[in-house]
């Protein structure tokens, strides 16, 4: 499956999900301030499944090694948002320069509206960009990284419905590292 198909799955995922509201509960409901804030999950490093990587995730957050079913490194985080982690194989890391990157990002599902920030950087690049869910109208946040680590390439990245979800997304890629 290519970045592309992965994507476009997540853009999907996020757009059918309306706005973080759970299944039943009431669209208007507000918090009042006699109820307390969630506490912010402890963060821990994890390994990333078979990929040789840890990445530093809330620690109720689940991790999926989706190497063997995808033929090529992958893992999942299941943390909000969900973020996908790919690796070097086949055909798994497509696009391969930074302005065929920005041109898939475009190509999503969900109408493509702006770039808020692409950087090329010397081991690939990052992208910040919002999209128009084709469910709901409202919009997403996405980023998507490329990065190296012992000279193979990688990919991070998901998309929110909030800028403090992409913010998290960025967060969780920015802390991937060699594991052990």
């Amino acid at each position: 499956m290519t970045n592309l198909k992965i994507l476009a799955l997540c853009s999907l995922a996020i757009s059918c999900k309306g706005g973080g509201d759970h299944a039943g509960a009431p669209a208007d409901k507000t918090a009042s301030a006699d109820e307390a804030a969630p506490a912010a999950a402890k963060l821990v490093y994890k390994p990333l499944g078979s990929l040789g990587l840890e990445a530093q995730v809330p620690d109720d957050a689940n991790i999926d090694d989706n190497t063997k079913s995808a033929g090529f490194p992958s893992a999942t985080i299941w943390a909000q948002p969900t973020t996908f982690v790919m690796g070097a194989g086949a055909d798994s890391l497509e696009p391969q320069t930074f302005d065929a990157a920005k041109q898939e990002v475009q190509k999503d599902p969900n109408p493509f509206q702006k770039f808020t920030k692409q950087e090329a950087t010397p081991d690939g690049w990052k992208l910040e960009y919002e999209l128009q869910s084709s469910i709901d109208k409202a919009t997403i946040y996405g980023y998507k990284v490329r990065f190296k680590i012992d000279g193979k390439p990688f990919d991070c990245g998901s998309n929110g419905r909030t800028t403090s979800e992409r913010d998290a997304v960025v967060k969780i890629c920015s802390t991937i590292r060699k594991h052990g």
